[in-house]
């Protein structure tokens, strides 16, 4: 499939597509396993450490709107969902919502919701 095929059957730009699959912070992948000879195709993201400056909100929802046209049924989000407090020096100044209960309701409410898709989640920071 060529890059021009691959932007207009998503409607996303050549810099976003290069940003999901090949961004610095968030690696989100689609994979295929063969176990059993049965195929399973789920979504991987992680470290999206939300209520950060760096977060990637739009990349986080362009990939899930690609699992959904992919019927991807399945997202892992395998760890640093939010960007949490005192990880290393210096990070308060990153942190753009601050406290436990803030950043768990501001992730609750921007997080990818998509009909059909369940994402489960492995903890990390």
């Amino acid at each position: 499939m060529k890059l021009k095929d691959i932007t207009e059957k998503f409607g996303i730009t050549e810099k976003q597509l290069v940003s999901i699959l090949a961004g610095k912070e968030t690696k989100p992948k689609i994979l295929e396993h063969n176990i059993s000879n049965k195929v399973f195709t789920f979504g991987v993201v992680s470290d999206t450490h939300l209520c950060s400056i760096h977060e990637k909100l739009d990349e986080l929802h362009t990939f899930y709107e690609i699992c959904r046209k992919e019927k991807i049924q399945i997202v892992v989000h395998s760890g640093d969902l939010l960007c949490g407090w005192g990880i290393y020096r210096g990070q308060e100044n990153e942190v753009k919502v601050f406290g436990a209960d803030n950043q768990i309701t501001y992730t609750v409410k921007n997080y990818p919701k998509i009909k059909g898709i369940t994402t489960y989640f492995i903890d990390g920071n």
